[in-house]
């Protein structure tokens, strides 16, 4: 074997221990993300589920603390009883109420909601849904400026309380 010969192959080997090691360069970055990936999944379910907590709080809060605004709430069963402006406050309270539940269901949807959270959150609603006669009214009449998917959702609820 020449000089060359031998010098060629060094270099061949170097050439090839180069590409194994970026090679193994690669495998760790992409090991490195999908750790991260994983971590950041985690983080966006716990950022979720804080939201919707926090939402249904205030939602929850705001009932607790004003208690001519809990006033309206009953009174609202009864809608020959409100003016127009209880009526319009009635309205849109129903609207954050649904939207609120909707947002928990998409997020249930894309796994960001955990299954115990939305267990709860269902039970939650069909106890509300079922006992609030304004509810179901403005359901009936708003039901459409919320998604197909959740409306079924809402729509489930309604008709096994219509079967009983």
């Amino acid at each position: 074997m020449s000089a060359v010969t031998g010098f060629k192959m060094k270099k061949i080997d170097i050439v090839q221990g180069i590409t194994i090691l970026a090679n193994l360069g690669v495998i760790a970055g992409i090991v490195f993300l999908a750790f991260e990936l994983q971590q950041n999944t985690q983080a966006v379910r716990v950022a979720s589920a804080q939201s919707y907590l926090t939402g249904g709080a205030s939602l929850d809060f705001q009932i607790a603390t004003d208690s001519e605004f809990a006033g309206l709430l009953i009174r609202g069963d009864d809608a020959e009883s409100l003016s127009p402006t209880e009526e319009l406050r009635l309205e849109r309270w129903n609207y954050a109420v649904f939207r609120q539940w909707e947002t928990a269901h998409y997020l249930h949807k894309i796994g960001a909601l955990e299954d115990e959270l939305w267990v709860a959150y269902r039970q939650e609603v069909h106890k509300i849904l079922l006992r609030s006669a304004s509810m179901q009214r403005y359901w009936s009449e708003g039901r459409y400026s919320f998604t197909p998917d959740f409306q079924g959702f809402i729509d489930t609820i309604v008709e096994s309380s219509s079967a009983r």
